[in-house]
């Protein structure tokens, strides 16, 4: 629920009692913010999103801020896109369009191949791990005991 700075105090009420009642009642899980709070979250959405697009070739600063303002905020948006729909976002011409997307495709197959790599070193590592020799002598049992309660 958004609602506004010198509201949010009320709508918590005191120690959580409002939410914590309206959640009672209405069997809804609250989740109760301000709009400075909402405001912050989604500038560092935007900026986390600049950051990983500048990182593809053919996006700087500005041209990944037109990117996000056109719902394009991921490189697996960029990956999928057509050229055709790519350069009606204003700035892009179709050279940009195709430079952006085989980057895009580029940088995920690289990353996906960089998991993979990784995942096969960890297999690795847990075999090496389980060659070493285990205890040759059995762990004492336990004699089973009767509770009678």
């Amino acid at each position: 629920m958004l609602v506004s700075d010198d509201m949010l105090s009320l709508a918590i009420g005191k120690n959580g009692h409002n939410v914590r009642l309206a959640a009672k009642l209405t069997g809804w899980h609250i989740d109760i913010r301000s709009e400075s709070q909402k405001k912050q979250e989604s500038e560092q959405k935007i900026a986390v999103a600049e950051d990983t697009l500048t990182h593809l070739n053919g996006i700087g600063p500005k041209t990944a801020e037109v990117l996000i303002k056109a719902g394009m905020s991921s490189i697996q948006k960029l990956a999928s896109i057509s050229t055709e729909d790519l350069t009606t976002v204003q700035g892009i011409g179709v050279k940009t369009a195709e430079k952006i997307i085989e980057s895009a495709k580029t940088y995920l197959l690289e990353h996906a191949q960089n998991a993979e790599a990784k995942g096969n070193n960890n297999g690795r590592k847990r075999k090496q791990l389980r060659k070493r020799p285990l205890l040759k002598s059995p762990p004492k049992q336990r004699k089973p005991t009767l509770r009678i309660l």
